[in-house]
């Protein structure tokens, strides 16, 4: 549980691993932006743009390796999702939260280096005297669709909803907490609501006309749909600063009112 703790507060951070072929460091801010996979005991994709992040993942299997006891703390301490902006000074990159999981570490920041091996990032999370305390590895997917105006948006979600929406590379990442009102912290009714109250949903995404179609490639709870065919669709329109959502049934047709989300700059 210790390890896991260190890979929060890294993001996108697995499980302690070792490269044992040849790594390239880089200070190129660029090598950073992509979208990426979990590898090692985590599931989920994590997106760097060339300002913002945002990371969801949980335990694999985690319905058969967390112990019953004391079952929604363990369910939430098996998941990693937050986002905010980073930047990067030489090789070492920070990362301050906008917002996750934990309301509390909004405004707080982490750092990390990392060396790059073909399509892997190798991370190495650091603590205030740059020593390594933790890492892993990402692989780094292939872009797929990057010709539409939903590439590198970045969204932030208003209202009931705390969280960001991240369009990169044909890719998404959807991660949000539903505001409610909030219970004693560290009791199993804690927990339990809290978990129940997040959301976090990452795959791909094609568009026809103004029709969004999204095919999860993960997502927090239950089984995932066919990867054939879209788990949602939607439409939208930009309105200002923002961005107005409208999911659509199998008709084809609006349900439900827009939602409304913050675009980022």
């Amino acid at each position: 549980m210790k390890n896991y703790f260190i890979l929060m507060a890294a993001a996108t951070l697995m499980v302690f691993s070792s490269c044992q072929q040849k790594e390239k460091q880089s200070t190129d801010q660029n090598d950073v932006v992509g979208v990426y996979e979990y590898t090692g005991n985590l599931e989920g994709m994590s997106i760097f743009t060339e300002k913002y992040f945002i990371a969801a993942a949980k335990v694999k299997n985690e319905s058969s390796t967390i112990d019953s006891t004391n079952l929604y703390k363990n369910l939430y301490n098996s998941l990693v999702m937050e986002g905010g902006t980073w930047t990067k000074e030489d090789s070492i990159v920070t990362c301050t939260y906008l917002f996750a999981k934990n309301p509390s570490l909004v405004g707080k920041s982490f750092r990390f280096t990392y060396t790059s091996d073909g399509d892997s990032l190798n991370y190495y999370v650091l603590n205030d005297n740059n020593e390594r305390i933790g890492g892993g590895t990402n692989r780094k997917l292939t872009p797929s669709n990057t010709q539409n105006d939903l590439n590198n948006l970045v969204a932030r979600y208003i209202n009931q909803r705390e969280g960001m929406a991240v369009h990169l590379d044909g890719y998404f990442v959807y991660a949000w907490r539903n505001k409610h009102e909030p219970l004693p912290v560290g009791t199993e009714d804690y927990y339990e609501k809290e978990y129940k109250s997040l959301v976090m949903e990452a795959g791909k995404y094609t568009m026809q006309d103004s029709i969004v179609s999204n095919y999860l490639l993960f997502l927090k709870g239950g089984k995932l749909p066919s990867r054939n065919e879209p788990s949602f669709r939607w439409t939208y329109s930009f309105k200002g600063d923002s961005i107005a959502v409208c999911i659509l049934n199998k008709e084809g047709e609006a349900s439900g009112n827009p939602m409304y989300s913050i675009l980022l700059k």
